[in-house]
């Protein structure tokens, strides 16, 4: 977006002043078509009808801007080789718009005297400098969410290898007499066990 000079903007908004207090009257006679290096307008009775930029349609013309390059810059009702265009475009709200230079006037299908007869060559078009933008709306920024992991693929993990260091310590074991035989089984808990009878003739000894 192009900026204004300080001076240049005040002059511009004073314009839009007394355009809308009456004072300020442009001249719209006739189908007018003016083209700047890389824009096409085209105006019918004060109003654009057809431009480059489709966001510019149905804007109204307030004047000419002139003379930027010395102390005498103002906006005039009538076109002069060199000028700007400045619009209002009501529908965006107190819009002010200032085109780059115009290039050529047409009138009624007659070039205007000043007029640069080459045609338009296609370019990017550039965009004109927009007074009073209204500010873009909130936007809740988006977070991405992570992709899931596709079935059947599984995680690879190395597990290192055991040392003998690491192995846990063994409990020793109390050596076999292979005399003694195995001890069987001990009396489940809650079990009599009968005593065994002392043969006659011998003494427990207990």
């Amino acid at each position: 977006m192009n900026f204004l000079e300080p001076d240049t903007d005040r002059v511009v908004r004073m314009s839009i002043d007394a355009f809308l207090e009456g004072r300020l009257r442009p001249d719209v006679a006739g189908d007018r078509v003016f083209e700047t290096k890389n824009s096409r307008y085209r105006m019918a009775a004060g109003k654009l009808v057809a431009a480059t930029s489709s966001q510019l349609v149905g804007s109204e013309l307030v004047g000419w801007l002139v003379d930027e390059e010395s102390d005498r810059v103002r906006v005039t009702p009538r076109w002069a080789p060199g000028a700007r265009a400045v619009l209002l475009v009501k529908r965006l709200g107190r819009h002010i718009v200032v085109t780059s230079t115009t290039l050529m006037m047409e009138v009624d299908g007659v070039l205007v005297e000043g007029s640069d007869t080459r045609p338009l060559m296609p370019r990017k078009v550039s965009t004109p400098a927009m007074l009073a933008v209204t500010p873009p709306s909130a936007q809740v920024p988006m977070i991405p969410k992570a992709a899931p992991m596709p079935r059947g693929v599984g995680m690879e993990i190395t597990v290192p290898e055991a040392s003998a260091t690491d192995a846990p310590a063994s409990v020793p074991r109390a050596p076999i007499n292979p005399s003694t035989p195995p001890p069987g089984p001990g009396p489940a808990s809650g079990q009599v066990v009968p005593s065994t009878p002392t043969p006659p003739g011998r003494t427990s000894l207990g």
